[in-house]
């Protein structure tokens, strides 16, 4: 077991003849160095800065975002940075737990880490004007997102049986149709309901699928 200051210094480690490289917020951690990578860039967890500036310049109205090296906004606790481009807010309380019947995937928060990626759900993510396509994975009926892409980027998910989400209805149906096999129809948009206390309510976002009954949805 490991335990980390706000920032991610290491303050205990449980068993000293074993040791994990995943450690801190799913960061990669370079012993050589007492760097992490986060997928980005290296950071720096002793003054909670990274080592090379962002490529990423922030928002003119959010100065929180115009640090090229700060980590989380210099808010670790309620902030998150998956990608190493800006940081995210977490809305949810910070706990940790093992997702059913996922492997090697651990949740923390509203952060789910998958395979040494970060995904954040889509209800709590804060978006990039940069980006109308994000990547996204549905795991227990919850929708996470990770990276922006590009809209071709985001029709050849599709086209892989992967998920893409995005925030306008328009924007969702385009790709799903430029996904779409010639001569098959786009499905949608539908959303799958569920019972809660006798109730129907939607189990998750309103989404099409691309070449019709694909696995796919955005």
């Amino acid at each position: 077991m490991y335990d980390y200051d706000d920032f991610g210094v290491t303050t205990t480690i449980g068993d000293s003849s074993f040791f994990n490289e995943v450690c801190y917020t799913a960061g990669i951690y370079d012993v050589s160095t007492g760097l992490y990578y986060l997928n980005a860039r290296y950071y720096d967890p002793n003054n909670g800065r990274f080592i090379t500036r962002d490529t990423y310049r922030g928002e003119i109205n959010n100065p929180s975002t115009l640090h090229l090296y700060a980590y989380c906004a210099n808010n670790p606790i309620n902030f998150t940075d998956p990608s190493g481009h800006y940081s995210q807010a977490i809305k949810e309380p910070t706990g940790i737990r093992i997702i059913r019947g996922l492997v090697n995937s651990v949740l923390i928060g509203a952060a789910i880490i998958y395979n040494g990626v970060t995904w954040v759900k889509a209800t709590v993510a804060k978006t990039s004007k940069k980006y109308t396509y994000y990547k996204a994975m549905i795991k227990d009926y919850q929708v996470y997102m990770s990276d922006g892409i590009s809209k071709s980027a985001a029709i050849s998910r599709l086209k892989k049986n992967q998920d893409v989400w995005t925030k306008k209805k328009y924007n969702a149906f385009t790709i799903a149709k430029a996904a779409t096999d010639k001569g098959a129809t786009v499905k949608g948009p539908e959303c799958h309901l569920k019972n809660k206390n006798g109730k129907q309510i939607p189990r998750f976002y309103y989404h099409y699928h691309a070449r019709y009954l694909s696995s796919n949805r955005v």
